[in-house]
């Protein structure tokens, strides 16, 4: 529940300023709308037009690792700032500049990828700021209105890029979403940086999970033959997890 200290109207703006600011990053999805126009119109080939959309998960992944960091140093606002920064720096390189490279780089890895996973950290920091004991609940209210930009934005790239062409159209709409990004950014208010974690409250050090895995997984290669059905019968996680629990190993203490 959100605390007395906090108006209902500063919760709001934050919610606001957050779900928009993912509406914004899923501009991602529009890529395969236009791929048969680039290849059409600059002959790009498919390896290309699918590296710019790989780049951009690529982009996601490694941006997750350093922002989950950076998340816990920085307030959630700066990190929001971040993310809107290298969404209109990428877009900014590759519309000016458009070629197979500067849409791999700056459009896809470093706009959307590196900049919307940056965004992402900020905005569920901030939800979780008044939120606490509402994780999963902000984390898939992020993650689904980051999804619903597809609805929109599709559509709306669909439309226009047979009269003005992709790039055109990519740089018309793509400005709009970076504007949008910026805007939302400006409308949040400023939310502390996070709490650290309540004194006394036991957690497992990481040190000691991986030492865990790897006494799990020598369990598990002197009795291989006992284990092989399970193998090819779970995923990986969970199969691990089954040679610690059957080598009695604890997973907490």
């Amino acid at each position: 529940m959100v605390s007395s200290a906090h108006s209902i109207q500063r919760v709001w703006r934050v919610l606001f300023s957050i779900l928009a600011l993912q509406l914004a990053f899923g501009f991602i999805y529009v890529w395969g709308t236009v791929v048969p126009y680039v290849r059409m119109a600059d002959h790009w080939s498919p390896l290309l037009t699918s590296a710019v959309f790989s780049a951009g998960p690529l982009g996601y992944a490694s941006g997750m690792v350093i922002s989950g960091r950076l998340a816990e140093r920085y307030p959630p606002r700066r990190l929001c700032w971040t993310g809107a920064g290298l969404i209109v720096v990428g877009f900014a390189v590759a519309f000016l500049f458009p070629s197979g490279f500067t849409f791999i780089l700056c459009y896809s890895a470093i706009g959307l990828g590196l900049g919307g996973a940056i965004a992402m950290a900020g905005a569920l920091a901030a939800g979780v700021f008044f939120f606490p004991e509402r994780v999963g609940t902000i984390g898939g209210v992020l993650t689904g209105s980051y999804a619903l930009s597809a609805i929109f934005e599709v559509p709306l790239v669909g439309a226009l890029v047979p009269t003005l062409g992709w790039l055109n159209t990519l740089r018309l709409i793509g400005s709009c979403v970076a504007l949008l990004a910026v805007g939302v950014v400006l409308v949040m208010p400023a939310v502390p940086r996070p709490r650290h974690a309540q004194a006394g409250k036991s957690t497992v050090p990481f040190s000691q999970l991986i030492e865990e895995m790897r006494s799990g997984w020598a369990c598990f290669s002197k009795r291989p033959q006992r284990h092989l059905a399970l193998m090819l019968s779970l995923p990986l996680p969970s199969t691990l997890m089954g040679y610690i629990w059957n080598c009695g190993l604890p997973l907490s203490r």
